[in-house]
């Protein structure tokens, strides 16, 4: 299954939901390995959550959004 989740708070939060995010993923993927496991976030902050390599990460500065924005600007 794909599972896509809103990472902002696990790379940007030190505590509370960073700290709820981080464990949340971590479970799942703990306990639901056969999953891909696909996070969004604004930034990466790599020292906050450190596992984050194990999930594909999705941000705006990721190759990904490039073609996205690049698709966008023929449009307009």
């Amino acid at each position: 299954m794909k599972i896509g989740f809103d990472a902002k708070r696990a790379f940007l939060n030190a505590s509370g939901l960073g700290n709820y995010s981080r464990n949340t993923l971590n479970a799942l993927l703990s306990y639901f390995p056969e999953n891909n496991y696909t996070l969004f976030t604004p930034e990466i902050k790599k020292k906050l959550f450190s596992n984050y390599s194990e999930f594909d990460i999705i941000s705006p500065d990721s190759s990904l959004s490039k073609i996205f924005n690049r698709c966008g600007e023929v449009f307009h």
